[in-house]
């Protein structure tokens, strides 16, 4: 029996639902209510967005979500870490929000061999590149024939802006630019066939701010409420989860919500700069200004001579020199890499530093 309450007057019901999210991507809507059978279970409505998986289920009463966070969630699942918490959302807003998926499903309803192959192949003017295969390489040596635009993320007018919303005072944000001489850097975003990407200078200091931002924010994730679709706005502060693969099990990490699309937000990860278009609903509050005392990890850099290959690189550690600075944007250090072999996984870390 499905439990609702009217607001009277209004028109509106609010409709019992738990959140889950972190699911594996190839789970069933069968499956889950499975998962969610011994709190009475009554419908489930599974979304897939790239590599994040995420569902509603409704439930009969509030007591029967309480018993499943306090029982399920931070449980893990098939390898993944279930993030599950309660979501009581109207159902105006429900409607609102398949009515949208709708909508976007009819404007991409292409045939399934022109969206895969001809679509894709009319979007992108013929090149005579050359590149070499990028099987085992993660550069490509001596392709700056060109210059290359600065990643709107990266450049100070925006940055700023962004890092000003979270931080405030941005009196560290000079010392950065101070930064030179040998170092080895954890490479957290690249662009690719570009020669830009962010990373974290890898020594002592970092490491004791990571395991002090990191310890507080897994110590305190559980207790943060989850963001209403009112909460979400340019330059709101929330926890995310970030994944650095696909096979990576989401982590909660300080982001910044840069625009906000219907039941979506454009959020920007500040310790690690990405940025990924995620439901408003799985989005947490971290309003609180302890978490916002240490300044972003990640800092922008460039290839002094190469572009990164075409495929995405994270969690490489680069042994490298700085030798500068962007000739216009000062912040982004120039980077020479020693040699490829210079490279490791961010999980032989300890062994080889």
């Amino acid at each position: 029996m499905e439990f609702q309450t009217q607001h009277q007057g209004s028109g509106e019901r609010k409709v019992p639902e738990i959140y889950v999210g972190n699911l594996p991507t190839d789970i069933s809507e069968v499956e889950i209510i499975r998962i969610f059978s011994k709190f009475s279970a009554q419908k489930v409505r599974k979304f897939l967005f790239d590599v994040k998986c995420f569902a509603f289920i409704e439930v009969p009463t509030e007591k029967h979500i309480s018993m499943a966070v306090s029982q399920l969630n931070g449980t893990v699942y098939r390898g993944r870490k279930l993030n599950v918490g309660k979501s009581i959302k109207t159902s105006l807003e429900k409607n609102k929000q398949i009515n949208h998926f709708s909508t976007i499903k009819q404007k991409s309803s292409l045939p399934e061999k022109t969206k895969d192959t001809e679509f894709i192949k009319a979007s992108i003017p013929p090149t005579k590149d050359k590149s070499p295969s990028c099987k085992n390489a993660i550069f490509i040596k001596n392709c700056r024939k060109i210059f290359y635009a600065v990643p709107m993320e990266m450049r100070s007018l925006m940055l700023m802006s962004i890092l000003n919303e979270c931080f405030g005072n941005l009196n560290w944000f000079g010392s950065i630019m101070k930064d030179e001489g040998e170092t080895a850097v954890m490479v957290t975003e690249t662009y690719p066939e570009t020669p830009f990407f962010w990373a974290i200078q890898l020594s002592e200091v970092s490491q004791n701010k990571m395991v002090t931002l990191f310890t507080a924010i897994a110590k305190s994730e559980k207790n943060q409420p989850y963001l209403g679709k009112d909460d979400a706005h340019r330059g709101k502060k929330c926890l995310a989860e970030f994944l650095f693969t696909p096979h990576d099990a989401g982590a909660w990490n300080r982001a910044c919500i840069l625009e906000v699309v219907n039941f979506f937000a454009l959020v920007f990860f500040v310790d690690f700069g990405s940025t990924a278009f995620i439901p408003i609903y799985s989005l947490k509050f971290l309003s609180e200004e302890e978490f916002w005392q240490i300044p972003p990890l990640t800092q922008p850099f460039m290839l002094e001579e190469d572009v990164f290959c075409k495929e995405r690189l994270v969690k490489t550690v680069l042994r490298g020199k700085i030798v500068g600075s962007h000739m216009c944007e000062h912040h982004i250090h120039r980077f020479v890499p020693f040699s490829e072999e210079a490279r490791f996984h961010v999980r032989d870390l300890q062994e080889r530093l």
